[in-house]
């Protein structure tokens, strides 16, 4: 019996290594399979005519950005909004129609990175984005303040003359203009998220004080 018992262990043996030898069989032919598969689709795949190539975009390949003649016009435009901006700035206080100099500038100055490649673009071209781009946050956060500033001053005298519906609604629009400065021109030194909550806790102030201010006047007139 002890003969037989281990006569069959052995034959239990055998066999999971000729299953464990006929998997690893399998997976070398399936990993060859794979590969010829490869090789065929690769020798018969069509290929790219002339005239298919040159049809694809070539947004990164405009040779050297310096010396390149679109680029070189498109730096001059650039250059041109840029002398345009300032001329117009020294004369008197930045409008909608300076900033929008500026605006233009940008798109240019990005469309010339992009065509260049922005991984390969020249370091001028980088450094001058980053200038326009800083001084439109500058200039258009200067704007903004400003006008946010006049709109809190008119909302005060609305205020003091009782019109209290008129006084709030253009508190709340120079809130909304120091909110969009902070939220959407992050070189600005105007934004102010202290000026923020200063309107903001005033508005709410506000929006209580109409009935505070008149049932204070009611009480007056009875006491006198």
């Amino acid at each position: 019996m002890k003969f037989l018992h281990k006569y069959g262990t052995r034959r239990n043996e055998i066999r999971r290594a000729q299953k464990e030898l006929y998997f690893r069989l399998a997976m070398v032919a399936a990993v060859l399979l794979f590969f010829a598969i490869m090789v065929l689709i690769t020798q018969f795949r069509p290929r790219l005519s002339e005239e298919t190539s040159e049809a694809l975009p070539q947004s990164a390949n405009m040779g050297d950005p310096q010396n390149n003649p679109e680029l070189i016009r498109m730096r001059k435009d650039v250059a041109n909004l840029l002398e345009e901006f300032e001329e117009a700035s020294s004369k008197s206080a930045v409008v909608s129609d300076d900033l929008d100099l500026l605006e233009k500038a940008i798109d240019i100055q990005r469309a010339i990175i992009r065509s260049s490649g922005s991984d390969i673009a020249s370091k001028t071209d980088l450094d001058r984005l980053f200038n326009l781009e800083t001084m439109f946050d500058e200039e258009m956060g200067s704007f903004l303040i400003s006008e946010s500033k006049q709109l809190e001053q008119e909302a005060e005298i609305k205020w003091i003359e009782n019109a209290f519906s008129e006084g709030l609604a253009l508190m709340q629009k120079a809130r909304d203009l120091q909110e969009k400065v902070n939220s959407q021109f992050p070189k600005s030194p105007d934004r102010n998220p202290s000026r923020l909550h200063v309107l903001n806790n005033k508005i709410m102030v506000w929006q209580t004080g109409p009935l505070a201010k008149k049932s204070g006047s009611t009480e007056t007139r009875s006491l006198s």
